[in-house]
């Protein structure tokens, strides 16, 4: 999750829908949430990268941490003053989510949208 100082957010995340399905999901909020739902996974697991240079952000997935798909290009209004990683259940029973790797690297690939 990538927090503004002036409120705006986005959130790269991979969910479980209600019917099962497993799938990576992105929400950007600048004064309303868009929430849009990508492709559909069969593993438990996938890797997620959130890319960013000034304004321009990208969201990636990945099964294998080699090939990276882009999921979103976007922009934000005011500079990013947290990256967090959380976990949520908002209806339900709850959740169980294990985060093998956690990092924080600089730099950026050079097209936002390059799967490398």
């Amino acid at each position: 999750m990538l927090r503004t100082a002036g409120g705006a957010w986005a959130k790269l995340a991979f969910e479980q829908a209600p019917d099962g399905r497993r799938m990576a999901v992105s929400v950007v909020t600048k004064d309303t949430s868009d929430d849009g739902n990508g492709p559909v996974f069969d593993s438990a697991t996938l890797r997620l990268r959130a890319c960013f240079t000034g304004k321009a952000y990208a969201f990636h997935h990945s099964l294998d941490g080699e090939r990276w798909d882009l999921l979103r290009f976007f922009a934000l209004p005011d500079p990013v003053v947290a990256v967090d990683i959380v976990a949520q259940s908002p209806t339900g029973p709850g959740c169980v989510v294990r985060v093998d790797q956690a990092r924080l690297t600089a730099g950026a690939p050079g097209d936002l949208r390059d799967g490398t």
